[in-house]
């Protein structure tokens, strides 16, 4: 007899870990953000948004918050610091 695996609690369990996966990211990513946007905020203004707010986004909307606020604040298409 050829033991039969159930495909329903291997897929429960693949989205499952995926999900996690996805929460893992996103909370890593909002930290980065939080602690670089923090040490930012001492030196100069924050494009848009504050601190606390750029993290709550990227925390929200993961790579992609992450991606516009690396954009706007530490690549070379940033321009000049808003003034304070």
């Amino acid at each position: 007899m050829i033991a039969m695996i159930d495909p329903t609690g291997f897929i429960t369990i693949v989205v499952g870990a995926a999900a996690l996966a996805a929460v893992l990211i996103h909370v890593a990513l909002a930290f980065g953000v939080m602690f670089d946007a923090v040490s930012l905020e001492r030196h100069r203004r924050l494009w848009f948004l504050g601190a606390m707010t750029w993290t709550v986004a990227t925390l929200f909307t993961g790579l992609l918050g992450a991606t516009a606020y690396w954009l706007m604040h530490r690549s070379t298409i940033a321009g000049d610091p808003p003034p304070k």
